[in-house]
């Protein structure tokens, strides 16, 4: 066997782990953006296009984005000043945004071995450990979706911070601590996901560390964390709250998300040691969970939380590990409910390695699994995974065949029927994009559903099924200005102009930043011949969006030529 017990293999391991990452993931840099998030906050996210100029990176950073209402997400700047330096070298190409990730994932997965074998001095397990993650299908999603630079980034600053916490429990100095609160400032300002981090510690303090230290003492120096990690849970709650997207107890009870939660926990477990069948978008349960697999849930967790207890002082590892699982994947089990989302492979990307290595040191550490373990079993095992890897990989090459996967595991999933049909529209199967929006309504007649429906009739040129389309949006969403915009400029070209105005001016009230809805309102005002008042629009959506296709040259021609005309039609006195 190998011997591992110097530098020089470990480096070349480090190597074999950064370049597998790019070889196992190579093709995925020719594959297309995909139509859901990574258009609206990459591709098509005019602040990131600029590049890395200070005026676009102080806004990302501004207190306005960070308790704000205009981008509904969280606050990630860093990510998005990842996005900008990407554009700024490479444009806005999509394979330099895929390799982006591709080399993050590579980087995480050598921190983690690094970070194993130094802890526990056992380079073969590590590098088992850091294999397992490198290769396991639940982490596709983040490598392959370009939006989701943001969980492999934060991922990157949490294993940094690790090590920057190794050095203080090593040489414990207030420097060290603040270097580390300083790094995992980075990882919350990468992602919200890294909040539980500082708690998941106290596990690492049992195994690999072995610190003998009392627990107040433990819990006590990392307060610089736990006050950074108390602020960004709070400004999350308070932008998901500003911004809609956090859903309160009163669409899904205490009840119903406690349950959840136990659920969740299981599904993900089933999802790491047996992975199959990953989608992109898994439909929300809402208060429908049958309370057997509440129960069935529930005692699958006690029972393993139970064992590992028992087995603390001779496999320490295995509590580790599963508390480890626990406290990082909280967030992302339904108790705490962003949008619809209910699990997300993402969501486990840093979570799984507590599961990771609490197998790995098992299997390895029973005699009459060791011999096993260090000579067939790991390379059936891998061998297994990365083929599921590389046949995940292919389901996101584009859009449809993304969502065409998803339809086929979970056809009653209103979100993917609603991203299908915007797939199918942007082809130009019209048609198709129709059925698949109707099937949306039909699980679920939310606003976005109705709203595509009708854009989609307004391109097949049925301009009074998009108007009905487009009402049923803005009965739903009465403070959507997208909703009144869309309407008012259907009606504008079905003639109706005083119900078009009406809506139109709504949309400006709402959205008064919104050079497209002042350019609309002065379309129809033109219309209706109020030249002084569609002037007057005109010129506050040029001075919103200087790209705005009418001028004010071109609309005084209008005027002339109207006013000519007038002018000829009219009888001699």
């Amino acid at each position: 066997m190998l011997n591992f017990k110097n530098a020089t293999v470990r480096l070349l391991f480090s190597g074999i782990l950064f370049f597998g990452a790019l070889a196992l993931f190579w093709r995925v840099q020719n594959f297309v953006p995909i139509n859901y998030d990574d258009l609206e906050y990459v591709f098509l996210n005019q602040n990131l296009h600029s590049g890395l100029s200070w005026s676009a990176i102080k806004q990302e950073f501004s207190w306005h984005f960070l308790f704000g209402v205009e981008r509904a997400d969280l606050f990630f700047p860093l990510t998005q000043v990842s996005h900008m330096l990407i554009f700024q070298l490479f444009g806005s190409t999509p394979a330099p945004h895929h390799l982006a990730n591709m080399v993050l994932h590579g980087i995480n997965a050598t921190l983690l071995f690094l970070l194993l074998s130094k802890w526990t001095g056992s380079l073969y397990r590590s590098a088992l450990v850091a294999v397992v993650f490198l290769v396991h299908p639940i982490n596709v999603e983040p490598v392959c979706w370009v939006v989701e630079r943001k969980g492999l980034l934060a991922a990157f600053f949490g294993f940094l911070t690790l090590f920057a916490y190794d050095c203080h429990i090593r040489h414990p100095s207030p420097w060290r601590m603040a270097a580390a609160a300083a790094i995992f400032q980075c990882a919350l300002m990468s992602k919200i996901s890294m909040v539980p981090l500082p708690f998941a510690m106290l596990f690492l303090d049992v195994w690999p560390l072995k610190r003998s230290a009392p627990w107040p003492g433990l819990l006590a120096e990392k307060w610089p964390l736990y006050l950074l990690a108390a602020v960004a849970g709070l400004q999350a709650v308070l932008q998901a709250r500003n911004q809609g997207i956090l859903i309160g107890v009163e669409h899904y009870g205490i009840a119903s998300r406690l349950g959840g939660m136990l659920v969740s926990y299981v599904w993900y477990l089933k999802g790491i040691f047996l992975p199959l069948d990953f989608a992109l978008l898994y439909p929300h349960p809402g208060n429908g969970l049958a309370w057997g697999t509440i129960a069935f849930s529930l005692l699958v967790l006690l029972f393993l939380t139970g064992c590992f207890i028992c087995l603390r002082k001779s496999h320490p590892w295995l509590l580790s590990g599963w508390g480890w699982f626990l406290v990082m994947l909280l967030p992302f089990t339904g108790l705490f409910q962003w949008n619809e989302q209910w699990t997300a492979d993402r969501y486990a990307y840093f979570p799984m390695i507590g599961l990771s290595f609490s197998a790995v040191w098992s299997a390895t550490a029973w005699p009459h699994c060791a011999t096993l373990w260090r000579r067939d079993a790991p390379a059936v095992i891998l061998t297994v995974l990365a083929s599921q890897c590389w046949h995940q990989q292919s389901h996101w090459k584009d859009s449809q065949t993304l969502f065409a996967h998803t339809l086929t595991l979970y056809p009653h999933n209103p979100v993917a029927q609603n991203q299908m049909g915007l797939g199918l529209m942007e082809k130009g199967d019209i048609a198709g994009a129709i059925f698949h929006f109707c099937e949306a309504i039909t699980f679920r007649p939310s606003r976005e559903p109705w709203n595509n429906l009708g854009l989609a009739f307004e391109r097949n040129g049925q301009l009074q099924e998009a108007a009905i389309a487009f009402q049923k949006a803005v009965a739903i969403a009465p403070d959507n200005a997208l909703a009144h915009l869309n309407l008012g400029r259907v009606l504008t070209a079905s003639g109706n102009l005083s119900a078009a105005e009406r809506h139109l001016r709504q949309a400006v009230h709402l959205a008064p930043h919104s050079g497209n809805a002042h350019y609309t309102l002065a379309l129809a005002l033109l219309k209706q011949r109020r030249w002084q008042e569609a002037r007057a629009a005109l010129s506050r959506a040029i001075s919103i969006s200087p790209a705005i296709g009418l001028s004010i040259d071109a609309f005084d021609a209008i005027e002339k030529e109207f006013h000519s005309q007038k002018n000829c039609l009219s009888p001699t006195p």
